[in-house]
């Protein structure tokens, strides 16, 4: 029922938080640990769970919405690649580009699930296309259109693609994941 996935769902999240910090142990301790914490704030209030949160009261103006995506799969995006990029040794310039990339994906990421709402395949996407549209949810594609959001998708990854020829080290598979991300059918 309702109440057992709630608590499962909270048993989870609290054993993947309890394993990630249980692993950091050896060399490069700081590194680690910041790493975590980036991880455990983006899954927090801040973040996915606040993101959530607002999806369920649901955003009602542009501004709300661009809260709303950034706070959900926007944060937990972030904080994967700002993570990575911190066990690998970035610089703070680095650092700073790495996270704008991964605002500008978390975008693309929400905008194109929007527009696969519209003119995806229920079998690809897994949901009955439409479904956002029959529950009333604010969404990119219902502000500013299909034709909009694409335009705005395209706007993002190539914004976040940008920020990737700021960093000194090879980035061909975060432009690869932008494109992905842009192209996906699922």
């Amino acid at each position: 029922g309702e109440a057992g996935a709630i608590l499962a769902g909270d048993a989870l999240l609290n054993s993947a938080m309890e394993n990630l910090m249980l692993s950091i142990k050896g060399e490069n301790i700081n590194a680690k640990t910041k790493a975590a914490r980036l991880i455990m704030e983006a899954a927090g209030p801040m973040g996915m769970i606040g993101g959530q949160s607002l999806d369920i009261i649901g955003a009602d103006d542009s501004d709300s919405l661009n809260i709303m995506y950034a706070m959900k799969t926007g944060a937990l995006i972030k904080g994967a690649v700002l993570a990575g990029g911190i066990l690998g040794g970035c610089s703070k310039k680095d650092e700073i580009a790495l996270s704008k990339y991964a605002d500008n994906l978390g975008c693309a990421f929400q905008i194109k699930d929007d527009i696969l709402d519209v003119v995806g395949k229920t079998e690809s996407i897994g949901k009955p296309t439409g479904s956002d549209t029959r529950n009333k949810k604010s969404t990119y594609t219902s502000v500013y259109g299909v034709v909009g959001a694409k335009d705005m998708l395209l706007e993002k990854v190539d914004d976040a693609i940008s920020y990737l020829m700021e960093i000194e080290g090879n980035t061909e598979f975060l432009k690869a994941l932008a494109v992905h991300i842009g192209n996906r059918e699922e």
